[in-house]
């Protein structure tokens, strides 16, 4: 098996994550988790790999979610790409889907080729890449994990198009939460209306600010926000790329996940459930009861 395929095969499990996060935000070291999915394998792909048939085929598809009918030139998909792949190669820790999802699914073959590419670079780096499952947002929420890392932190950072600062102070217990309201995806964009990109972008990337080094940052926003999470790091601060999960702490029916679990009631994507850190054992048995409840299979828990 080459080197590119182990990282496809080793992950981290999410209590082996906890810990390391736990820490960083303990030495106040700076910090990048970043995860990708089809969009972001798309936009990497982008031309080389995945050629755009049109308008600019699967590319187009995940534009379109992230940002609706705008327009984007190439070289505007170009600064992208380029920034996205820069914030890849300086994560500490990258989300992945697995082998067999972008291997063999239909939507994921050019994605799997783009991962490929990315990943040749990380043998060149100083330190060894870390490799989780995509979908350790959600498993760090079922397991109430958000708790044991942020309860009691004296400042957090949050950038989303949910505006849920109050909430977020008092169910961990923050005095200071600072929030960088973005436009959300096209479909449930949220309160802050506009583009994106580049012009809230621009903005949100110059009005960053971390307080003090090693302040944790929580960061759901698409496609930029892998690159929020960059330019976090690069202030000296801890960014976590918990993406819809501030959709599930919103009551948001962003995912198909969170529409069912709103539908039946269910609170494994509630603000309390991501707060509510009891015991290893306790967090291990809440995230193997919620991937059957969300029929999530496959994921290393």
């Amino acid at each position: 098996m080459s080197g590119v395929d182990d990282f496809f095969s080793k992950r981290l499990s999410p209590q082996t994550l906890v810990a390391l996060l736990s820490a960083h935000i303990d030495q106040r070291s700076p910090f990048s988790l970043v995860r990708l999915g089809d969009g972001e394998g798309r936009v990497m792909a982008f031309p080389d790999i995945l050629p755009g048939n049109g308008p600019r085929g699967q590319l187009g598809d995940s534009l379109n979610i992230w940002f609706g009918d705008q327009a984007f030139a190439d070289s505007e998909i170009f600064g992208i790409r380029d920034l996205l792949m820069s914030a890849v190669l300086s994560a500490d820790i990258v989300g992945l889907p697995t082998y067999d999802q972008t291997a063999n699914v239909t939507k994921f073959p050019f994605t799997h080729a783009s991962y490929r590419a990315v990943l040749d670079y990380f043998p060149a780096k100083p330190t060894t890449v870390t490799i989780c499952d995509t979908g350790i947002a959600h498993l760090l929420q079922f397991g109430g994990f958000y708790g044991k890392l942020l309860a009691g932190l004296p400042f957090c950072g949050l950038v989303s198009s949910r505006s849920i600062g109050k909430s977020v102070s008092k169910a961990f217990g923050i005095p200071k939460v600072q929030e960088y309201i973005v436009p959300g995806e096209s479909k449930f964009p949220g309160q802050l209306t506009g583009r994106h990109y580049p012009d809230v972008f621009k903005a949100t990337m110059q009005n960053l600010h971390v307080p003090y080094k090693g302040a944790v940052f929580l960061v759901g926003a698409g496609v930029l926000g892998k690159i929020y999470c960059n330019r976090i790091k690069q202030l000296g601060g801890i960014a976590i790329d918990i993406g819809s999960v501030f959709d599930g702490w919103s009551r948001v029916p962003a995912r198909n996940r969170i529409r069912t679990a709103l539908r039946n009631k269910a609170a494994v994507f509630s603000l309390e459930q991501g707060a509510a850190y009891h015991s290893e054992d306790q967090a291990h048995r809440q995230m193997i009861d919620a991937c059957a409840q969300m029929e999530m299979t496959g994921y290393l828990i």
